[in-house]
């Protein structure tokens, strides 16, 4: 069962600073380039950000903090999404502006979309104690328990060395 990871673990999503959150806000065409944003703004960020851990702790059977889960939906409930028409392109949803509030309304609208569809159940966090990265297990039964197989050779390594 895994633990909660720190607050500075959770692939590549974290916000330790200003300048990191904003580049992947930028990167992920939530928010404009050129855009400032401020300490309160990054403060609003890790609140959706344990919210989110929080869901996914709950699908490797953990159950996540109902505070967390409650500041998520504030802070969700503050960004406005819009439709997005392209040729050959389904239809999509995206942030109805360029600003920080929409852009993270938008991770939220990806969160109902993928409980929607069934995707959700398949996102989880690698139990290895040290890692604490999200991942998508492609198990057919969901069985899947490391991000990568390179943190489950290690967890099963630590794991004979201390039967030994």
């Amino acid at each position: 069962m895994p633990r909660e990871p720190s607050s500075d673990s959770f692939g590549s999503w974290n916000p330790t600073s200003l300048g990191r959150l904003a580049r992947w806000l930028v990167r992920h065409g939530l928010l404009d380039p050129g855009v400032v944003l401020v300490e309160a703004q990054r403060q609003i960020a890790l609140d959706l950000r344990r919210g989110l851990r929080g869901l996914i702790l709950a699908n490797s059977g953990v159950d996540p903090d109902p505070r967390a889960l409650e500041r998520f939906e504030e802070v969700a409930a503050g960004g406005r999404l819009g439709l997005r028409f392209e040729a050959g392109v389904p239809v999509g949803l995206g942030p109805a502006s360029a600003c920080f509030e929409d852009g993270l309304g938008t991770i939220a609208a990806i969160v109902l979309v993928a409980r929607l569809d069934g995707r959700w159940p398949r996102l989880k966090l690698c139990h290895a104690p040290e890692c604490g990265n999200a991942f998508f297990d492609v198990a057919p039964n969901l069985t899947g328990r490391w991000c990568t197989t390179r943190c489950g050779e290690r967890y099963r390594a630590a794991a004979r060395r201390q039967r030994r």
